[in-house]
């Protein structure tokens, strides 16, 4: 309960460290590792049918923008809410183009440790129009010291408004739903950016399956075994295969 309460409050900006951090670490804590909080599909599609609104029907055109990017990076990169803050420490996160419509962020993860994520093309085209607001070239140039999402007055935006921003997509989604769907809209009220974060390992394992091993890079898990965990949550799939593998096998 402690551990949790922390967590929050160091995700959400209220706390610059987490003190209870290593509280959760070792073997027993990725062994009892269970992700239950998942967006279903339906209700990520309707977030993002709400974000390809007319910006004029939401906000003005900046702010627009950078709420498709914050979006975009959480639902298609599976970053960390802190993952995605800017730090001139160490200039990250930061994107490097690799080819045109190629795009590479590289964050920050836990210990400290660098992590390169492609991002898909539906997420470079989001962040290259976000860039074009912000009168940025498409292409990141090599080496660009600058935040990666910026902030209301020129600087740059960190974790308890990148976590407010997430959170109000969830409240206006929930908003359109609440009258035919209670339910649903319960559900995206209660929701998190690292909600995001288990719906992009849970396609990744799940919906794709992408060895863990790979998936495991992406995400940034220290153990193969939390990535692992995601495979576990869903039983009708292990159902699949077994029918699958023994099916010549019924007389």
């Amino acid at each position: 309960m402690v551990v949790s309460l922390y967590r929050y409050w160091y995700d959400t900006g209220y706390l610059h460290a987490n003190p209870a951090a290593g509280l959760s670490a070792g073997s027993r804590a990725r062994a009892s590792f269970a992700p239950t909080r998942l967006i279903p599909p339906a209700l990520l599609a309707a977030c993002d049918a709400w974000l390809a609104a007319p910006a004029a029907a939401r906000a003005d055109g900046l702010s627009a923008h950078r709420q498709r990017a914050i979006w975009a990076l959480y639902r298609y990169a599976g970053v960390r809410l802190a993952e995605l803050a800017w730090s001139a420490e160490i200039a990250l996160p930061r994107l490097e183009a690799e080819a045109p419509g190629r795009r590479t962020m590289y964050v920050c993860g836990k210990g400290g440790k660098t992590r390169a994520i492609p991002l898909p093309a539906p997420c470079v085209a989001i962040v290259r129009a976000y860039r074009r607001a912000r009168g940025l070239a498409d292409e990141p140039p090599a080496h660009e010291v600058l935040p990666l999402i910026h902030g209301n007055k020129g600087e740059s935006l960190q974790q308890a408004g990148l976590y407010r921003e997430v959170k109000g997509i969830f409240a206006a989604v929930a908003a359109g739903l609440q009258e035919r769907d209670p339910a649903q809209a319960l559900l995206l009220r209660a929701a998190s950016p690292h909600w995001l974060r288990h719906a992009y390992a849970r396609t990744l394992v799940v919906d794709h399956q992408v060895p863990l091993s790979a998936a495991q890079a992406l995400l940034g898990h220290a153990s193969v075994q939390t990535t692992a965990a995601y495979a576990k949550t869903d039983l009708s799939q292990l159902r699949g295969f077994v029918d699958a593998t023994f099916s010549d096998k019924a007389s």
